[in-house]
């Protein structure tokens, strides 16, 4: 259902989505930080099943990619971001 490669990753990723009947729904991709703060968001335009995620802003640690279906989370996984800026 998600899919981000590659994964640990020290740049972008390619955050990948398979849904059934993805048209007239609301898709959305957060990235969460291990505080719980939403660091990134991305709203999935009508039949894009690909998003580039640029990590390089990202902290080193451990994050949640969340799937998002009108309003519910559906899917979550983990990345682990192993470059970028320092804390």
């Amino acid at each position: 259902m998600i899919s981000s490669l590659p994964n640990p990753s020290a740049g972008p990723v390619d955050v990948e989505i398979t849904l059934p009947d993805y048209q007239g729904h609301t898709v959305i991709c957060d990235v969460i930080d291990s505080l719980g703060k939403t660091v990134s968001s991305h709203t999935f335009p009508p039949f894009s099943y690909r998003h580039s995620q640029d990590t390089f802003a990202f902290a080193p640690g451990l994050y949640v990619v969340q799937l998002i279906v009108d309003g519910r989370v559906v899917k979550a996984e983990k990345l682990v971001v192993v470059g970028g800026r320092k804390p």
